[in-house]
């Protein structure tokens, strides 16, 4: 039995589980439609009033008389359309918390028509090459107009057909993403549904606008057994957490932790880390499995013997087998550039940064990552980003 959330091609994982949860992952889906509405306003209010007049730049149109009365009416259909976002919000919102409350579940499971692959397994003691490819990014894919004010890149609905693209060049096995919104995840796998076998998507769920964790993983090896979301501490007003799930020879854990640079936030960091690397050290225990950490960990690779990274726990905990000798744009993970250029206002801090991560405990018996970058944007053209994080292509 497979729930249908409206697209016929698009299947939820019902085997395990009862009719009352797959009414619960129905009334999640009927409750995302209810919210469309808003997001879709979102974009256009933020796209008018919190970014310049570019003609044909970043969806503007080719003159700039043409595109102030296209903002101008793009105003008065967000105030005239307003109570209906409103009354969709108030109703996606009620079916979001009581979908949530019928699955009990804090991840959605989506099954793809891809073959399972089988994993190859690797130690210290053997001279085998890495051949098992994880990919991770921060795809910037948040719902409605955010991804213009927290990444300067285009709406999540833009891209989406780019970042499939992107992903099945990787040729990953496992692909792994943060900052994907439930709508943008649907949409995602429905690219990738024909060569993964299976998704997860809505982890760690929010009801309403509220912002859940952002991950997304799609998965062409078997999950063994079945995975966990661990909910962090936050200052935020987000779902952090640690998504976790077993693979016949490894155990993924897939985070994104706290933003900001201000000493709250840093010491958030310290302590979801810590968390972390408590239950991965469990894990490794029960399971005597490799053991890897990937995501985007808002820690700066920069100042290795001073700044945060050596007081965060990572080098404690961990192994990190691609260390830069210097941040600089070729180098970095993430650029806060294409920001600036979208709200045409200056840099505040560091332009470039290296906060995207691939780890292995340090009691992890499997030996080195081979870890490489995948270019998602170009600052000479800022306007056709794919992300303001680049991704890393990680052999296992």
């Amino acid at each position: 039995m497979s729930a249908v959330t409206g697209n016929s091609s698009l299947r939820i994982e019902a085997r395990n589980y009862t009719f009352q949860e797959n009414v619960g992952f129905s009334l999640n889906w009927v409750a995302l439609q209810c919210l469309k509405p808003m997001h879709y306003a979102s974009e256009l209010f933020i796209h008018s009033y919190f970014t310049p007049i570019r003609p044909g730049e970043f969806g503007n149109l080719s003159t700039e008389t043409l595109e102030k009365v296209s903002r101008a009416f793009k105003f008065v259909f967000c105030v005239v359309s307003c109570p209906v976002a409103i009354m969709g919000l108030a109703v996606g919102y009620a079916l979001d918390s009581l979908g949530d409350y019928l699955t009990q579940k804090n991840y959605m499971r989506l099954v793809g028509n891809g073959k399972e692959k089988k994993e190859t397994p690797r130690s210290n003691f053997e001279n085998i090459p890495p051949v098992d490819r994880f990919m991770t990014l921060n795809a910037c894919m948040l719902w409605g107009g955010l991804p213009i004010l927290f990444g300067g890149v285009r709406p999540a609905r833009e891209r989406i057909d780019q970042m499939a693209e992107l992903i099945l060049a990787q040729k990953s096995d496992v692909a792994i993403m943060q900052e994907m919104s439930f709508e943008a995840g649907l949409s995602l796998w429905d690219k990738l549904k024909d060569t993964y076998a299976q998704g997860f998507t809505r982890i760690g769920p929010m009801p309403g606008l509220a912002l859940d964790s952002g991950l997304f993983i799609a998965s062409k090896f078997p999950i063994v057994k079945e995975p966990v979301f661990h909910p962090l501490p936050s200052n935020k007003l987000i779902q952090r957490g640690v998504f976790y799930f077993e693979t016949e020879h490894r155990a993924v854990f897939v985070t994104h932790l706290e933003a900001g640079d201000e000493p709250e936030s840093v010491s958030m960091r310290k302590v979801q880390l810590e968390e972390i690397a408590t239950i991965m050290k469990e894990v490794q225990k029960d399971s005597n499995k490799d053991c890897l950490l990937l995501g985007d960990l808002n820690i700066q690779m920069q100042d290795l013997a001073q700044g945060e990274y050596r007081t965060s726990g990572i080098s404690g905990h961990f192994v990190n087998d691609s260390i830069p000798i210097n941040i600089t744009e070729e180098t970095a993970t993430c650029t806060s550039r294409l920001t600036a250029y979208a709200k045409g206002t200056e840099v505040e801090g560091d332009a470039f940064e290296h906060i995207d991560y691939a780890l292995r405990l340090r009691t992890t018996f499997g030996s080195q990552l081979v870890v490489s970058q995948i270019p998602t944007y170009d600052l000479t053209q800022p306007g056709k980003a794919l992300s303001d994080h680049k991704g890393l292509l990680v052999l296992a």
